[in-house]
């Protein structure tokens, strides 16, 4: 993933950089969480300056092989600059549990 990033200037006079922070937990063999954060950071400057911010958090918890539950948020927001400036924010949170029969998404 950080080999695919591209790291480029975003006219502000700094660069992006991705940051990732991971943490995993194991009880008894049995209980496993695992979080992860990271936040992308992608800008390109040619004629139109386009910035694009990816922020995304990821939760894994397994309890006996049995209990599966996902919860994933991500929030974009993309703003481009032609003559008129267009910012879009959105918010996504899903809980998924192992047999499909929750999944509630939010926009």
């Amino acid at each position: 993933m950080e080999s695919q990033l591209q790291q480029r200037g975003t006219g502000w006079g700094h660069e992006c950089n991705d940051m990732g922070v991971s943490f995993n937990s194991e009880t008894q063999g049995e209980d496993m969480n695992v979080m992860t954060w990271g936040i992308i950071c992608n800008s390109e400057t040619q004629g139109d300056d386009k910035h694009v911010i990816t922020w995304g958090i990821s939760c894994n918890s397994t309890t006996n092989d049995e209990d599966k539950h996902v919860f994933t948020l991500d929030v974009s927001c993309k703003s481009k600059a032609d003559g008129e400036e267009n910012h879009v924010l959105t918010w996504c949170v899903s809980c998924k549990s192992n047999e499909g029969e929750e999944n509630h998404v939010l926009t």
